[in-house]
């Protein structure tokens, strides 16, 4: 079994669980709502140029006007701590100016449906708590990575 198969092997399992159709258009690019996050999924290619991992998008929000540089740099601090090639980062929306989104990839190699709905279950808990952050951010205040975000760091 190639690692395409095992891929959409995987976002069919996914769109079994979640109630979606199954089509050969959710292999391109799978849009599902975890925890009220959405993300999106996309096969990504490895150095070889094979798909070996789901690329993963989850919207955290757009930055806050008040405290908007605070928020900004807070977001950079966290991607120095995120280490690691697996590891997500925050970063930028290219589709949709101003958006902050949540980027990874997720391994194929031993991942079930369930596997990915739990780690996006989390990803989801660490993007409302960055989302909350924002609103609760006073101006002149940074904010550091706690709870969901503060595990994330951990793993």
């Amino acid at each position: 079994m190639s690692n395409q198969d095992i891929y959409e092997a995987l976002i069919d399992g996914l769109c079994e669980r979640i109630g979606s159709d199954i089509s050969t258009m959710r292999h391109m690019r799978l849009d599902l709502t975890v925890n009220e996050t959405p993300f999106s999924l996309v096969p990504s290619a490895g150095l070889q140029g094979e798909v070996d991992a789901i690329a993963f998008f989850a919207e955290v929000g757009t930055l806050p006007e008040r405290g908007r540089a605070e928020a900004a740099i807070s977001l950079l601090e966290s991607n120095l701590y995120f280490f690691g090639p697996e590891t997500p980062r925050y970063c930028c929306n290219s589709e949709k100016p101003g958006l902050v989104v949540m980027a990874g990839r997720l391994p194929l190699i031993g991942t079930e449906p369930e596997t990915v709905l739990r780690a996006l279950s989390v990803l989801a808990d660490a993007a409302k708590e960055t989302r909350d952050s924002f609103s609760a951010l006073p101006a002149g205040m940074g904010m550091r990575p706690s709870g969901a975000a503060a595990a994330l760091l951990r793993t």
